[in-house]
């Protein structure tokens, strides 16, 4: 799979760890943020269709972001 990376220059867009510094674009629906502190991944569309509803937002994050440190695994079970 060849994956897109993207790098900002302060003008990423915003996730709920911050504004990203970079994106790295798995699908073009599944991509996985970078920020100053912290990232995770944002599904969306079908892919996050796949993943069951009771994940989305488990660690109270909005629905369809998973954070790097656990939540990065229901992304890999779900959509492998």
């Amino acid at each position: 799979m060849t994956r897109e990376h993207r790098y900002y220059n302060g003008s990423g867009p915003v996730t709920p760890w911050g504004q990203a510094d970079s994106r790295e674009i798995y699908s073009g629906d599944v991509s996985f943020y970078s920020t100053p502190s912290h990232g995770g991944f944002r599904v969306a569309g079908k892919s996050l269709g796949r993943i069951p509803a009771k994940y989305h937002g488990v660690s109270g994050y909005p629905a369809g972001w998973f954070e790097e440190d656990c939540d990065w695994a229901i992304v890999a079970f779900f959509l492998p």
